[in-house]
């Protein structure tokens, strides 16, 4: 993500990015890994990492899903720093797409 940010700058676009996270994404952004083996978590920190210099460039937004959340019983207090809460990905995702947001999925 962060090479697109920057081909888009290099390309005269000024980047504005907002990523959703939803379903068994959210286990990307928490910093509760008491079920991943030892031996995953550096992934996971490296992860936390991209995500921290994401958020420092200008014009980049992150969301998570509550209902995600509360099906996958991902504590709220465990997100990052930097990610916010939003009701329903879904509709966060319809609302920035009628801006003329590009959908992008990631799996």
């Amino acid at each position: 993500m962060a090479e697109t940010y920057e081909g888009l700058k290099r390309q005269g676009v000024e980047p504005e990015m907002v990523f959703t996270f939803r379903g068994p994404s959210l286990a990307l952004i928490s910093s509760d890994h008491t079920d991943v083996p030892l031996d995953q978590e550096q992934h996971y920190e490296a992860i936390a990492e991209q995500i921290k210099q994401l958020q420092a460039k200008p014009n980049v937004h992150m969301e998570a899903c509550s209902v995600a959340a509360r099906l996958l019983k991902v504590d709220p207090d465990t997100l990052l720093p930097g990610i916010d809460f939003v009701g329903n990905a879904f509709v966060s995702q319809i609302g920035y797409q009628s801006k003329g947001f590009a959908i992008i999925p990631i799996f």
